[in-house]
């Protein structure tokens, strides 16, 4: 509409102002999430396709500009700003929602007849726009970090596009030369899908079942086969949900097969187990040849499970502060047990209780020699008292030097300590 709603004495006919608004509010709105998300299939095909006549105007020309009246600046914008909606349009919406848009597109500007030259010109190049478009949007999702997710694009509705697409293709009239552009779109989706999502044939083949399209006789079924990667001994011929191999064992399927549906850890653990006796016996390669077929996630957890099952966990080393301590206590616990039998034996003996201390004043001389004990062995366990009360100070210090901030915990372990060296001296 603001391409032929302006004066037509004025910039070739077009609304300027008018165009401006109308591409930054579609900018605005393809780039909320929630916004795109609910633009449907049909109304972005409708709108690249009016965006791409807009791109091949005549009176956007820059040889048109100066007898159109609209200067070339202001024609530049334009073009930019048209450039920059169609982009937009086509990666901020759903991927699956995006590439269905695009494929039912250029089924309607290659696979049917057109009235005039002039029309088919203008599809030819309308065509080259899309095709951009969709390279564009294929490599956005193939960038990401798990292509064609499960929870993200919805593989159903891809796939039966490109189904209707192939179909579209066989029925069309015209000639195959005209048509190549939707094959080697669909083949293009079909190889992303399985190469860069990671999707394993029989997937496939089981959503195709359940789609109701024939995953042996359909002209997608034609095209996977063309496109899976080929993988040695292996018949893709398909049943009841199941890939059939020519060659691999039935037994790896099962037993890769019981680490995944493991209920808990210990039947995945004892699944793992038989997993690894297996290639212990068979070797690897048939592993590996099976989970060629799989998706990328579900190999790389049945791997994970492998190699978890060989590593050994280490021993934690103990700690040289713990063992001196332990070790410290233990020297002052066999320290006090002789001071104290050999306390009792004089306290008892016939001859410490005929010779009964006295008590001394305190101005007195020296104490009595009973009363003291055994220095040796007193002061031995002194120092053991000692170095027990350091070494407990210096193990809280050096782990509140390696905590961020200090606890209370850690400060009232110090005081402790520092009291139980002060009774230790007095005593």
């Amino acid at each position: 509409f603001a391409f032929n709603s302006g004066q037509p004495t004025q910039n070739a006919g077009m609304s300027v102002p008018l165009l401006s608004v109308v591409l930054a509010t579609l900018m605005a709105l393809f780039r909320e999430k929630e916004a795109a998300e609910n633009v449907s299939q049909d109304v972005l095909a409708l709108l690249i396709r009016e965006t791409g006549k807009c791109l091949l105007d005549p009176r956007l020309a820059v040889a048109a500009t100066h007898t159109s009246g609209l200067d070339e600046s202001t024609s530049s914008q334009i073009v930019r700003g048209m450039n920059k909606l169609a982009v937009q349009a086509s990666s901020g919406t759903p991927r699956h929602i995006a590439l269905q848009a695009l494929m039912n597109l250029q089924q309607q500007l290659t696979l049917f007849e057109t009235s005039s030259p002039s029309e088919t010109s203008l599809n030819a190049r309308l065509s080259r726009i899309v095709t951009k478009l969709f390279s564009k949007v294929m490599k956005a999702e193939e960038s990401e970090q798990h292509p064609f997710a499960a929870d993200v694009v919805d593989l159903q509705s891809l796939l039966c596009a490109v189904e209707d697409m192939l179909v579209a293709v066989d029925d069309s009239p015209v000639s195959d030369q005209a048509a190549s552009v939707c094959s080697e779109m669909a083949r293009t989706t079909m190889s992303s899908i399985i190469e860069k999502g990671g999707y394993a044939v029989y997937e496939i083949q089981s959503q195709m079942e359940q789609l109701g399209i024939d995953p042996e006789d359909s002209a997608l079924a034609d095209l996977l086969d063309d496109v899976a990667p080929p993988l040695e001994g292996i018949d893709r011929s398909y049943e009841g949900g199941k890939l059939h191999s020519a060659e691999s064992s039935p037994d790896i399927a099962t037993l890769v097969s019981a680490v995944g549906s493991a209920a808990d850890a210990v039947q995945r653990e004892a699944a793992v187990e038989e997993l690894r006796r297996y290639t212990s016996v068979h070797g690897d390669q048939e592993l590996h040849s099976y989970l060629g077929q799989l998706s990328g996630a579900f190999r790389v957890y049945i791997l994970g499970q492998l190699n978890a099952k060989l590593k050994t966990p280490q021993k934690a080393s103990p700690d040289p502060m713990k063992e001196r301590i332990r070790s410290l206590r233990k020297k002052l616990n066999e320290a006090e047990s002789s001071f104290e039998s050999d306390t009792d034996a004089k306290s008892t003996s016939p001859a410490s209780i005929s010779r009964m201390p006295s008590i001394t004043s305190p101005t007195s001389g020296s104490p009595s020699k009973s009363s003291s004990g055994s220095p040796s062995k007193a002061s031995t366990v002194l120092n053991l008292r000692q170095r027990l009360a350091a070494a407990q100070e210096n193990r809280v210090n050096s782990s509140r030097s390696l905590a961020s901030t200090p606890t209370g915990g850690s400060s009232a372990a110090a005081l402790r300590a520092r009291l139980q060296a002060v009774r230790n001296q007095k005593k």
